[in-house]
């Protein structure tokens, strides 16, 4: 019944048929008006793949620290380390917090700072170990591209060597945001 139904989308027609999408597709669908047809036939294709089987990820966010050496303008988050409300959270402070989102139900631990101008990368991979020591079964999702670049860079470190380090660590993905600030590669 949908394939008669979405016979004014293209891409739509290429989703319910099991093809593979683009970018260029994606564009499209955003620029689709019939929302509810969009739901439909991601739910057809859901239905598809795994059946009645629907999964979601409950994500804490954490902030370790707000202490950053960027200073940017348009940022209110942000704090000099000599500042009366900065902070840095100890990894006791971490465990704690983390174990509150378990017990809220949280999947997934979505974790961020800045640029802290006097951490290690022995820092930030005892925290990862800590939290998959004692939750191997949340997801980490942490630090922005520009983090993972900063850190590269403050500990003389590839980015590819940070990367590495930090996945051995437990590590599972980064959050998407903040990839612009690395410059692209064209």
């Amino acid at each position: 019944m949908l394939e008669k139904l979405i016979g004014e989308s293209k891409v739509l027609e290429r989703a319910i048929a099991g093809e593979k999408l683009g970018m260029q597709d994606g564009i499209e669908l955003m620029k689709y008006d019939n929302l509810y047809m969009i739901g439909a036939v991601a739910d057809a294709t859901r239905q598809k793949l795994v059946g009645n089987k629907v999964t979601f990820t409950a994500s804490s966010y954490l902030n370790y620290t707000n202490v950053c050496a960027a200073s940017c303008q348009i940022c209110a988050f942000y704090r000099k380390e000599n500042d009366n409300d900065a902070y840095t959270l100890t990894p006791g402070q971490i465990e704690g917090r983390v174990s509150a989102a378990k017990k809220m139900g949280a999947t997934e631990m979505h974790i961020v700072g800045g640029f802290h101008p006097k951490l290690s990368l022995d820092y930030y991979e005892s925290m990862m170990k800590i939290i998959k020591k004692n939750h191997p079964e949340l997801k980490i999702k942490a630090f922005t591209a520009a983090e993972i670049f900063f850190f590269a860079k403050l500990t003389k470190n590839s980015v590819k060597e940070v990367l590495s380090r930090l996945k051995n660590s437990g590590l599972d993905s980064l959050p998407w945001w903040g990839r612009r600030v690395v410059p692209s590669r064209n």
